[in-house]
């Protein structure tokens, strides 16, 4: 079977319609229309999945273009090989190498079509220069000649071009076109398109069955080849409800032979990485992001999203935000398609699994975290990831604390994303989000864990502001009696840092807190330069004191001699009575 043409004269070819009756999609016709006539773009590029109605608008549009006599001439050619029409049928394709459309080009604007290639390059190039004219390529992802795309980017890439192209493609072929994707019909315009074909086949009562009508829209996902494919079915079953069935089940026959029909060429021109993403769609359901699907592959975020921005580019992926927040957001027959191929992929399924059992430390078989309840994922993946941040491997442990942030609103998730975020060497990103969830846990009267105090004090007074610096000391101080592995000289450092500031209640309260405690020891070697300065005795207040001669009690290991503290305090306890210190 070969092409038809709805008109083809001197100058004018245009291809006839795969329908009899075009309907809807008038905005895109709009839309498409004004980059045309209005805009500087030279090449326009339509894309979607197979089926959606790229050809369709692609007709359509120029058979307007033609009524309103917008183009000195039109050209329109098609590589397309194969047609749905209830099983996959082949057909011989307008074109597919670059002599072929030379010589179909030539033959539309009266140019000496048997001329060398060579020069039918040069002369149809001078003539899309000179006229104001258009040329239709349909299914450009069937073409295999690189040198037609190669020459097309070349001609129409020149500025004083006066010609436009128009292709329409279910696969990218980097020709630096303008992309304007065509979305699956809305659902006035499918139900329209629906009862057409319900009726020319025959099938006259379906309103009788509303419910199965409503089926069948949403399993096609409204895409238009699918819609007549249902109603093709119809001409052949007694009810809707049987067609619903058959679309929707996995074994049908046909089914896998059609979702191959539109889906295949596009899936095909996938990278590597950007398969394993969509496939990971039909496992995740409505855990798939980007978050989800980095840890199952091991893979960076960043890379990631770079495939899931790809799957939209080529309309795989419906555009963020129109209906689902969480989940893949594709039509369901893609999904359907998706997720055949995941069941065909063994090795990806297997490593996917090994992958989250090391990430998870557990045995168990596929779908684990995804099956458990959210209390109990967010804490295997907050366990999880501290284990990671303690082995250094931050991007990991990121990774999972930001997947658990996804099932809780605990502003502690929050904190500790900052705090993995600074030990990676994001300072400034990790200290503000430390701070903000530390704000928000105060608002709900929650305490941080002394380790984070004492971790976000440290932060603070190394990379915060000056002004900052007494805020930093309070957590310091709060939390270094309730932590075993502060060392003698952060107790030495800090403490000087507060004398310095001359804060001594914070001192004060540290020996406090520490009474009966070995490691007052610290805290007194850390002062032992100051015991005798009567400033310092002034400050530090005769409470304080009393606490350091409780160490003569007590053989806390000191490195000085007992002496010399009892000399030492000996001489506080007189310049204190000297001064009537109370």
């Amino acid at each position: 079977m070969g092409y038809s043409y709805d008109l083809d004269i001197p100058f004018f070819r245009l291809l006839s319609p795969h329908c009899d009756r075009f309907i809807g999609r008038l905005q895109v016709i709009q839309n498409v229309h004004n980059l045309l006539v209005n805009t500087r773009f030279p090449i326009i590029a339509l894309d979607g999945v197979g089926g959606v109605g790229k050809s369709a608008v692609a007709i359509e549009l120029v058979k307007v273009l033609y009524e309103a006599k917008s183009f000195d001439f039109i050209v329109s050619l098609s590589a397309k090989n194969k047609v749905w029409d209830s099983h996959i049928k082949t057909r011989r394709a307008g074109f597919s190498g670059m002599a072929e459309m030379l010589r179909e080009i030539a033959k539309v604007v009266t140019v000496d079509f048997q001329k060398d290639p060579d020069e039918l390059k040069i002369e149809i190039a001078t003539f899309f220069e000179d006229y104001k004219g258009l040329l239709l390529l349909d299914n450009i992802e069937e073409i295999q000649d690189q040198g037609i795309f190669d020459y097309l980017e070349n001609v129409f890439g020149r500025p004083d071009v006066k010609s436009k192209v128009l292709v329409t493609s279910r696969t990218d072929r980097s020709l630096g076109a303008k992309a304007v994707s065509i979305p699956e019909m809305s659902d006035n315009e499918a139900r329209e398109l629906l009862y057409y074909e319900l009726r020319k086949v025959g099938y006259a009562d379906f309103l009788d069955e509303s419910f199965y009508l409503d089926e069948i829209l949403s399993v096609t996902g409204k895409l238009p080849l699918a819609l007549k494919w249902a109603a093709s079915l119809a001409g052949d079953s007694t009810s809707l409800k049987s067609v619903s069935q058959l679309l929707r089940s996995a074994n049908y026959g046909n089914k896998k032979e059609f979702l191959n029909f539109c889906y295949a060429t596009m899936y095909d021109a996938l990278s590597p990485l950007s398969k394993e993403v969509a496939l990971l769609g039909a496992y995740l359901g409505e855990e798939w992001n980007a978050l989800s699907v980095s840890l199952a592959l091991d893979k960076p975020v960043s890379d990631i999203e770079d495939s899931i921005q790809d799957l939209k580019n080529k309309g795989l992926l419906l555009a963020a935000g129109i209906r689902k927040e969480r989940g893949l957001n594709v039509l369901p027959l893609t999904l359907d398609f998706l997720a055949s191929k995941w069941a065909e992929n063994s090795k990806l399924r297997e490593r996917v699994n090994n992958n989250f059992i090391e990430l998870l430390a557990s045995n168990d078989s596929e779908g684990l975290i995804f099956q458990w309840p959210n209390d109990k994922k967010v804490s295997i993946l907050q366990s999880r990831t501290i284990e990671f941040a303690d082995k250094k491997d931050y991007e990991k442990s990121l990774r999972l604390i930001r997947l658990a942030a996804q099932y809780s609103p605990d502003n502690y998730l929050l904190f500790l994303q900052g705090k993995i975020a600074y030990q990676s060497g994001r300072i400034q990103d990790g200290l503000s989000q430390m701070r903000i969830a530390s704000e928000k846990l105060d608002e709900q009267a929650i305490d941080l864990p002394y380790d984070d105090v004492f971790f976000l004090g440290k932060a603070i007074s190394g990379h915060g502001l000056a002004s900052e610096e007494k805020e930093a000391l309070k957590m310091l101080f709060k939390a270094m009696p309730h932590i075993k592995t502060v060392t003698k000289q952060e107790f030495a450092e800090f403490i000087y840092r507060a004398i310095q500031m001359q804060d001594f209640g914070l001192i004060k309260d540290l020996i406090n807190a520490m009474l009966k405690e070995p490691r007052l020891i610290y805290v007194v070697e850390g002062l032992w330069n100051y015991l005798e300065d009567e400033n310092f005795i002034n400050h530090l207040g005769p409470d304080a004191c009393a606490a350091l001669e409780q160490l003569v009690e007590e053989d806390y290991g000191i490195t000085f001699s007992k002496k010399e503290l009892l000399v030492k305090l000996g001489k506080v306890e007189g310049l204190m009575n000297s001064r009537k210190v109370k």
